[in-house]
C-alpha cells in the first residue's frame, strides 16, 4: 500500500472538494495545464471563471510546501513551462482581480501572485469590460 499523499491531506484540510482533494497536487498542474489552452486560445469563459482558475494557480502554491519531494520537482518544472506560456498571453490588469480588500488580507503581490493583477489578452468584450470596471470586490 503506498504512504498517504501529503498534498491530498493539506487539501482535505482546505475542505476542498472530493474530486480536488483525489487529483492532489498532480490533478491541481492538468488544471492550470487546461487553464493555459484556454488563456493561449483566447480566454472564453466568464470572468467568474476565469477568477476560478486562478485560484487554482493560487492553490497550486499553497500546496507546493506540503508535497514529497518528487511531486515538488515534477510541479515546478510542469509550472515553469505552464506559466510562461500563460503570461505570454497575459497582460497587467492594473489592480488585484479580487479586489484590494482581498490583496491585502492575504498579502497577495504582483510579483508573487501574479495570476491575480494579470488578465488575458484576448477574451470577448463583456469579458474585458469587467477590467475597467469598479470592482465589487473591493
Amino acid at each position: 500500500m503506498p504512504p498517504p499523499d501529503p498534498t491530498q491531506a493539506f487539501l482535505r484540510s482546505r475542505k476542498s472538494p472530493p474530486d480536488v482533494v483525489a487529483g492532489g497536487l498532480s490533478g491541481l498542474i492538468d488544471r492550470w495545464r487546461k487553464t493555459v489552452a484556454q488563456i493561449r486560445q483566447g480566454y472564453r469563459l466568464t470572468f467568474d471563471d476565469y477568477l476560478n482558475d486562478m485560484d487554482v494557480r493560487q492553490l497550486i502554491e499553497e500546496t507546493l510546501p506540503h508535497a514529497t519531494v518528487r511531486q515538488h520537482k515534477q510541479a515546478t518544472a510542469a509550472l515553469f513551462e505552464l506559466d510562461e506560456a500563460a503570461q505570454s498571453h497575459l497582460v497587467r490588469a492594473g489592480k488585484c482581480l479580487w479586489g484590494r480588500k482581498a490583496e491585502s488580507e492575504h498579502g497577495w503581490t504582483p510579483e508573487r501572485n501574479w495570476w491575480y493583477f494579470m488578465r488575458p489578452k484576448s477574451a470577448p468584450p463583456e469579458f474585458l469590460d469587467e477590467f475597467n470596471r469598479p470592482s465589487s470586490r473591493a
